[in-house]
């Protein structure tokens, strides 16, 4: 998993940001927004043959933990990227 975030980190968070960089969103939305698109590029996106591969291998590991996992992987490396895309939820 680790290989496949960092080989496309980049690519996924500029493609996550522009669904989310219309407007300042809550880091709770952007978290959301993250799961999402992880969610929908899971099926689609040949990065992630090898995963698809290993979870019909292992029929008892759980796809949606590693939807998650992957979208809270893109939420914290969104934050670091474009932190001027989260408001203060503070104010």
């Amino acid at each position: 998993m680790d290989e496949i975030f960092d080989k496309n980190k980049g690519e996924w968070a500029r493609m996550a940001d522009q669904k989310i960089a219309d407007k300042p969103a809550s880091k709770y939305t952007i978290e959301n927004e993250c799961i999402s698109f992880i969610s929908d590029m899971f099926d689609n996106n040949a990065a992630f043959k090898p995963l698809l591969n290993y979870l019909y291998e292992n029929p008892k590991e759980n796809k949606y933990e590693f939807v998650v996992m992957a979208g809270i992987l893109l939420r914290d490396y969104h934050f670091e990227k474009y932190p001027e895309n989260v408001f203060n939820e503070k104010r």
